[in-house]
């Protein structure tokens, strides 16, 4: 190693400690705002609790349960994309949900870590695990943006939102540009140069990234349906876009931020967003984060016995994607 890389390696590590002590204050601060906001508005959210209508949350549940699984699957297509071989739709959920736990720890990196090092042991190579996780993410968010935008436009039409549309309309513009294959060899690229190494990834074409995240789109109707169906069971007539618009936009934010799981964040980003008082908000809030950790928990708790009751196939883990193209 050269004494530039030297020092960029020492540089690194001296930084990490720094890093480390933004993220805690990051947190800290939002975990006091969100306590704030909830001490503040307490009373009208134990009211609005105390009187939901329990049958919304049936179909919820079920909008949340769908929108989680077919997340879990099209991580199948990204492992393809990236040339990894399939193997069995079992194991690729079940490891999807284990592998997303870690993003209840402080740093987004640990859901992707999580995802890529189940990859690994399943024998995939470290370039096939950890670009198949980014390219999921990727999609999938970007898919958000794109879902996003259409219930801002919604919402504008309708008349129930006082937000500019644009900031999501910019955010969906460079995320499709930025999945361009030629964009992508320049992050590549650039990424090699930052961590001294050369990394080895296969660059899918645009039309099967755009494909890809198309297939993502699904998966946020789900998720803003099930939160729009909370807060139909606490609020009798909510405005639907904007509550939709302000589930969404609060996970894309929450999954920007080095909050654990985006918690405290996506609460307050839906509170301000729902266009509803904030005690039912803050009500609706809660509600929808308690179904999506009991979503997880379980499926995270299925998915670790089918692991270890399964063998995968040819000593690899991704099997639905080929046939899910």
């Amino acid at each position: 190693m050269t004494d530039e890389g030297r020092a960029g390696v020492a540089g690194g590590r001296n930084l990490k400690p720094l890093i480390r002590l933004a993220t805690i204050a990051f947190v800290a601060l939002v975990l006091a705002f969100v306590v704030h906001l909830l001490v503040r508005d307490w009373p009208e959210t134990i009211s609005a609790l105390r009187h939901a209508n329990q049958w919304w949350l049936v179909p919820a549940a079920i909008c949340g349960v769908g929108g989680m699984f077919l997340m879990a699957w099209r991580w199948g297509a990204a492992i393809i994309a990236v040339g990894g071989e399939p193997s069995g739709h079992h194991r690729v959920i079940s490891a999807f949900f284990v592998g997303e736990e870690g993003k209840y720890i402080p740093g987004a990196v640990w859901a992707m870590l999580g995802r890529s090092e189940l990859a690994r042991r399943e024998g995939y190579e470290r370039s096939v695990a950890y670009s198949s996780v980014a390219l999921s993410l990727i999609g999938c968010y970007l898919a958000a943006a794109v879902t996003a935008l259409a219930l801002a436009i919604a919402s504008l039409i309708g008349g129930s939102i006082a937000m500019p549309w644009w900031p999501v309309a910019l955010v969906a513009a460079i995320g499709i540009t930025a999945i361009h294959p030629a964009v992508s060899r320049r992050i590549l690229a650039l990424a090699s140069r930052v961590l001294h190494r050369q990394l080895t990834v296969e660059i899918p074409s645009w039309s099967r990234c755009l494909l890809l995240t198309g297939s993502y789109i699904p998966v946020w109707i789900l998720i803003a349906a099930a939160t729009t169906l909370v807060t139909k069971s606490l609020v009798a007539h909510p405005p639907i876009a904007r509550v939709a618009l302000a589930a969404v936009v609060s996970w894309i934010i929450g999954f920007i931020t080095p909050a654990p799981g985006g918690i405290g964040v996506r609460e307050a980003v839906f509170v301000a967003v729902a266009g509803i008082a904030a005690g039912p908000a803050a009500a609706a809030a809660i509600l929808a984060r308690v179904l999506f950790v009991l979503i997880d928990g379980t499926g995270a708790g299925v998915g670790w016995l089918v692991l270890r009751a399964t063998e995968p196939s040819n000593n690899v883990l991704i099997a639905a994607g080929r046939r899910a193209n």
